[in-house]
């Protein structure tokens, strides 16, 4: 995504477009209805987390259906969620869970404003942008984000800190949360000649140099990467160009197109991969998962492809039943 205002707006009707999406979705979905016996699952949904395999964690089926971001921070050892209210609700929130499941607080999001990138750490406080839109959708004109804020969240305290930036959420702020990282995932996707998709066919296609890194947009294109860099993984938000980097034991990285592979792979597990929300990617030692969200009339299932990461070129494990939760990235 390019740093130029014009092309901003476009990509912001694109942002709210998305949480819209959710919100409309959280509303219509119908409970599922287990047996008898499942009836603390009925009112949960599984979430998969890092660092080591196999973790998982039972959290609020609404908390999980409505979140537009799910992050497990290995250093307070919890998950975050970041939700648009429900049941006709205004205004969105953060919840902290442990990883007993019990709630450990809740930060309610200053409005009008309205989520624009992932979660994030940075100075010890969890932080996200947001910004207010002018004009609503069908009004004849994209609606325009404006008065950009960081908000931090800070665990003595329930109310979030808001510092209006003088400017958008430009690509170089981005950038300057970890220029290492954003130089070295930079250099891979130039390696493959990755383009990031614009939301208007008319407008030129975004360099990697152009791609935001480090706290994406909701919506933007997917980056991941394995805290030690030995793996790396981006693609667009629909996991059209996904594309898994592995550094072997020269150092150099090994590029693979892994698309077909986690669509066959969703595929025989029963899952369609056609649904863009609610995508994530995990990188842990020796594995990569991939996070799908598919829509079923009403209702929503998640579930997470497994790949292998040791050896010449991934390969498939399994596909388990859950919403798989990024890492929440320090800076």
């Amino acid at each position: 995504m390019n740093s130029n205002p014009t092309l901003w707006r476009i990509l912001a009707g694109v942002i709210l477009t998305y949480v819209i999406q959710l919100a409309i979705a959280a509303k219509t979905e119908l409970q599922v209805t287990e047996s008898p016996n499942a009836s603390v699952r009925a009112e949960t949904e599984t979430v998969i987390f890092g660092p080591e395999l196999e973790q998982t964690i039972q959290l609020p089926k609404p908390d999980v259906r409505d979140a537009l971001d799910i992050a497990y921070d290995t250093e307070s050892r919890s998950i975050l969620l970041l939700s648009t209210a429900s049941s006709g609700g205004k205004g969105h929130f953060v919840r902290q869970y442990d990883l007993s499941g019990s709630k450990m607080r809740e930060w309610i999001l200053p409005v009008p404003l309205s989520p624009l990138t992932v979660l994030f750490s940075k100075a010890g406080s969890l932080q996200l942008i947001m910004a207010e839109w002018d004009g609503q959708l069908g009004s004849g004109h994209a609606p325009i984000a404006e008065n950009f804020a960081r908000v931090s969240l800070l665990i003595d305290s329930s109310l979030p800190q808001t510092a209006y930036l003088r400017t958008a959420w430009l690509q170089k702020h981005d950038t300057a949360l970890n220029p290492r990282v954003a130089r070295m995932v930079r250099e891979q996707m130039k390696e493959v000649n990755y383009i990031s998709p614009m939301p208007d066919v008319a407008i030129p296609r975004s360099q990697p140099d152009s791609v935001f890194i480090n706290a994406r947009p909701l919506g933007n294109d997917l980056v991941e990467w394995s805290d030690d860099m030995s793996t790396i993984a981006f693609g667009w938000d629909s996991f059209k160009n996904l594309t898994l980097c592995m550094r072997d034991a020269a150092g150099d990285y090994g590029h693979f197109n892994i698309e077909r592979l986690v669509e066959d792979a969703a595929a025989k597990a029963g899952v369609a991969t056609g649904t863009r929300l609610g995508r994530a990617i995990l990188l842990q030692r020796d594995m990569a998962l991939f996070g799908i969200t598919e829509t079923v009339g009403q209702k929503k299932r998640f579930s997470t492809v497994y790949l292998s990461t040791v050896g010449e070129a991934p390969s498939v494990v399994r596909t388990s039943i859950g919403r798989l939760a990024r890492s929440l990235k320090h800076h």
